[in-house]
């Protein structure tokens, strides 16, 4: 495998000033990404008091269950010791794995981990937050991946399956029903999709592992987020990744005291998070958090659903309930001492809760993300902690070497596809190789014609004025029938190159399927069953950390 730098601008608004400008990142964000940042922040997060015992038995108990390895137990072991600190990162827990980033950033977080380690001489350990609690299905019911030259989209349903993760489905219409994605069934559809996306994987060399990752670790007792830890165990189990499942009835007894200072104070929380935006807005940013009004930043656990608090009136009710129950503070205070499980986060406390339950050093960030966070600072002040340090993840373009050898061929540059749009990138291919100059051609004459029509006119005019009219639709007829002759001439061009042009379709569809970036489009599997463990293992061990974009090639030029 050989990696390569793009030219391709992987940042832009709020990313980019995260990484080109102090004064920006000194205002929103507290640490800086430096060796000094991680000591500081290191020193910080061990005189904090985290109740590791616990900690450490739920993480064990997921953990266990999904298939971890030796060393993610040996990891989780380790954070019972006051001195180990995280490296973390998530994602929603979509169905095989997720779109390619989400590999990208447990990757990072691996070797970040390995190598802050190394420089702090403490244990640092990489977590990855699954977000089984986000209720958006559309976000992760989807593969998109490329078989047979095609691009194809599986998708699931959230139909009961076997496990019946959420008995609530038979009461309610399913299709509907707001549940957190970890409800979600390994149901018949899973299988219906495995059937077909083995399809990519069943005559490659990594045939039998990709089974081994992908098809033996759907369960089907299980849900779809507990799939997603098992796949992300069995990548990265040479690495000792630990997975969080916030779901875990265990691990939300450790927000109870966290949960009980966010509701007193979620007014004062999203009106920082509105002030940021407002300041954001006025330097020229998009924010990306704008809370609905009334919002508290936290939803109910009620019937299968994840249902939205709502602060009015000095009341607590919830959103999408039509005879909606008011609640006084007191009320939901007592639900959450007694019930921490019954309540969840959003975007806003999501990353606050995650560093009250882990001894968080940084969070791996997408472009996205660091977003975010730049509207969480004073959240944080003001809940008594500091936003962790930020760290962009990586970000490649994955090209099986065949593709890069055939566009090289024509003389085209794998970067030269990621940074133009395929129509342009045909056009210009094309225009090169006429050799004739068509346009040119037309050009010449056209300009010939004109002159010599209008002398022709000039002179027939002496005979009657009325030839004018006629000349003019005449004109007309004529230029119609040139550009139909010179649309044929571009058209036999194209089809004298029409292999060449099947080359350029097949390499673009995929670099950018439909146009879009990789990482954000395609799933894992045509990637990993064409470099198998090795890629990742080139991921974690054979590059160094870096947030600009990058190309790998994946297999061997021809001799």
């Amino acid at each position: 495998m050989k990696t390569s730098y793009s030219l391709r601008n992987a940042y832009s608004g709020i990313a980019k000033a995260y990484i080109e400008d102090e004064t920006f990142r000194k205002r929103f964000y507290t640490y800086e990404d430096t060796s000094e940042g991680y000591a500081r922040r290191a020193d910080e997060v061990k005189a904090r008091t985290f109740d590791r015992k616990k900690l450490v038995h739920a993480l064990l108990k997921v953990n266990r269950r999904l298939g971890a390895s030796d060393k993610t137990l040996e990891n989780i072991a380790k954070l019972e010791q006051a001195s180990t600190c995280c490296i973390v990162t998530g994602q929603q827990t979509g169905v095989v794995g997720g779109p390619l980033y989400t590999l990208y950033k447990a990757s990072t977080a691996v070797k970040k981990a390995r190598e802050i380690s190394q420089q702090l001489g403490t244990a640092v350990v990489p977590v990855f937050w699954m977000a089984s609690e986000d209720h958006d299905f559309e976000e992760m019911r989807s593969v998109t991946l490329i078989d047979d030259d095609k691009i194809k989209v599986l998708r699931i349903d959230k139909k009961p399956g076997t496990g019946n993760n959420n008995p609530f489905k038979t009461v309610h219409n399913y299709s509907y029903l707001k549940e957190p994605v970890g409800f979600v069934d390994n149901n018949t559809s899973v299988r219906r999709l495995l059937m077909e996306a083995q399809h990519v994987w069943k005559d490659t060399e990594f045939s039998d592992w990709c089974q081994s990752v992908f098809y033996d670790t759907v369960h089907g007792d299980e849900t779809v987020s507990d799939w997603f830890g098992r796949i992300y165990l069995k990548l990265f189990q040479d690495e000792g990744l630990i997975v969080v499942d916030p779901l875990d009835q265990d691990l939300r007894q450790l927000g109870s005291t966290f949960l009980l200072q966010a509701i007193e104070s979620s007014d004062a929380l999203i009106g920082s998070v509105n002030a940021r935006a407002a300041e954001l807005t006025e330097m020229g940013y998009a924010p990306l958090i704008e809370p609905r009004e009334g919002a508290t930043g936290l939803y109910y656990l009620e019937n299968g659903e994840r249902l939205q608090i709502i602060h009015e009136n000095g009341m607590y009710t919830i959103r999408e309930n039509d005879d909606r129950e008011a609640f006084c503070l007191e009320k939901v205070q007592e639900r959450m001492r007694h019930y921490p499980e019954e309540f969840s986060t959003n975007v806003v406390l999501r990353p606050v809760i995650q560093d009250v339950y882990l001894p968080t050093i940084a969070y791996v960030a997408g472009p996205g993300e660091a977003a975010y966070y730049a509207q969480l600072k004073e959240v944080y002040e003001k809940l008594g902690m500091n936003m962790p340090i930020i760290m962009l993840r990586e970000n490649y373009t994955v090209v099986p070497q065949t593709f890069a050898d055939e566009l090289e061929s024509l003389e085209i540059s794998v970067d030269s596809v990621l940074v133009t749009d395929q129509i342009d990138l045909e056009r210009k291919w094309l225009e090169d190789r006429d050799h004739i100059d068509v346009e040119g051609l037309f050009d010449v004459f056209t300009r010939d014609f004109d002159q010599k029509y209008t002398a022709l006119i000039d002179a027939l005019t002496g005979v009657d004025e009325e030839i004018v009219p006629i000349s003019k639709r005449n004109t007309e007829m004529i230029r119609q029938q040139l550009d139909y002759l010179k649309k044929k001439a571009y058209r036999f061009h194209r089809k004298n190159h029409k292999e060449e042009l099947k080359t350029i379709q097949r390499a673009a569809q995929w670099i950018k399927p439909y146009g879009q970036i990789q990482e954000r489009t395609l799933g894992l599997i045509n990637i990993l069953s064409q470099g198998g463990p090795a890629f990742i293992t080139h991921l974690n061990r054979q590059l160094a950390y870096d947030y600009r974009h990058r190309i790998i090639m994946l297999g061997k030029r021809k001799a």
